[in-house]
């Protein structure tokens, strides 16, 4: 089976500027390995300037890249010609972490929702009625009564307004979604209603989906495989029971750790220590982890098998049994 979206070596930096002083450069992803299959979810998990958005605004090709590739469809984005990049967009599509902030607050959401199909006309919606029916479709199936297509975004409930964006990407029957943090500002009962959604959207469509998020305990929920992130790096990855029930990496265990439990004794010690600059050399987490030894502060870790698809980024990857216990 084809992969929907494949990245090799992906880097991106980003130059700061300072009033006094040189200009610095901050990495914000380093040589980024990932695939998607169809009807697949790959989970992007870590802490808040990891990098998760920035990567995956590099898969749509959204933001250039330094160096690397990014083939989405069997097509290399950085080969494309502007014309065939903009049909391409058509089959894949972005869900921002804030719909209030991704609409238009002076259009109706149903304008908003139909207008993919005006970009992209040659997907045959030429047709007024032709684009009404299908915005009518699309609204039933993320669960909207068609009516609320009149209104303004603050007429709308959060859950609503996701659901909106929701609609607005799937419009055009994408192949790839990215959903960059879709459900973390929605409360439990509504985070369960477009988890829901997306579920069945990939069981019913066989899109690839990419979900970024910090909440593992959402991930678990609808990703079929993890990669876990830091300081721009992929440090763990592999399917979802492997990297959540069994994290290798000291930085996945410290994720993992930081997730409330109701059972007595059940979290993970997660005690660190905080760092802002990135070290010369080593592993970047080496002076955040208090199992790091001197050739983690020498020799830069690469993603390792540990046992089929599981694969980390750590010299001292403890055993699966060692975790067990």
């Amino acid at each position: 089976m084809t992969p929907v979206l494949t990245a090799r070596k992906l880097h991106r930096s980003f130059r700061r500027h300072r009033l006094l002083g040189p200009d610095y450069v901050t990495p914000a992803v380093r040589g980024v390995d990932l695939e998607v299959e169809p009807g697949e979810c790959l989970g992007i998990v870590g802490e808040s300037g990891c990098g998760k958005s920035t990567l995956g605004r590099l898969l749509l090709g959204l933001l250039p890249t330094d160096s690397g590739t990014v083939t989405c469809l069997g097509n290399q984005l950085g080969d494309l010609s502007k014309a065939d990049m903009r049909r391409l967009r058509a089959k894949m599509a972005l869900v921002h972490q804030n719909p209030l902030g991704a609409l238009d607050p002076r259009r109706p959401v149903g304008d908003q929702i139909a207008e993919p199909l005006l970009i992209h006309r040659h997907l045959g919606y030429a047709s007024q009625s032709a684009r009404a029916a299908r915005k009518e479709a699309v609204l039933r199936a993320v669960a909207l009564d068609p009516v609320l297509a009149d209104r303004y975004p603050h007429r709308l409930s959060g859950g609503q307004r996701q659901r909106v964006v929701l609609a607005r990407a799937l419009i055009t029957e994408p192949e790839l979604l990215v959903l960059d943090e879709p459900v973390s500002a929605l409360d439990v009962s509504v985070q369960a209603q477009i988890l829901g959604l997306l579920k069945k959207l990939k069981a019913e469509s066989g899109a690839g989906l990419v979900f970024i998020s910090h909440d593992l305990r959402v991930v678990r929920q609808l990703a079929d495989r993890v990669a876990v992130m830091y300081r721009g790096q992929i440090v763990e990855q592999g399917s979802t029971e492997a990297v959540l029930d069994t994290p290798r990496h000291p930085y996945t265990r410290l994720l993992r750790g930081a997730v409330p439990s109701l059972v007595p004794g059940h979290r993970v010690k997660s005690e660190s220590r905080a760092i802002d600059a990135f070290p010369e050399a080593g592993c970047s987490f080496a002076p955040r982890c208090e199992q790091a030894r001197v050739g983690c502060r020498t020799e830069f870790p690469v993603l390792s098998s540990c046992g089929g698809s599981h694969s980390v980024a750590c010299l001292y990857a403890p055993a699966r049994e060692e975790i067990a216990r």
